[in-house]
């Protein structure tokens, strides 16, 4: 009384492939979007931090201080 196994068909396999791959391009997407998203943010916060520090300086920028 020993049943045998049955093993996931062609198609099985091949739909559960394009449905990891699929998973996984949107997961990549949405880390590629979120990157950009966080350069955005940065370039806006340095652009913040050189207007500060040119106004604190009075318009000249000295590395000195």
């Amino acid at each position: 009384m020993f049943q045998q196994q049955q093993q996931p068909t062609l198609y099985d396999r091949t739909s559960k492939l394009e449905e990891t791959l699929e998973n996984f391009m949107q997961a990549s997407l949405t880390n590629q979007k979120n990157r950009e998203a966080s350069l955005r943010n940065l370039e806006t916060q340095v652009g913040q931090l050189d207007k500060q520090l040119v106004e604190q300086q009075g318009g000249q920028f000295s590395a000195n201080t």
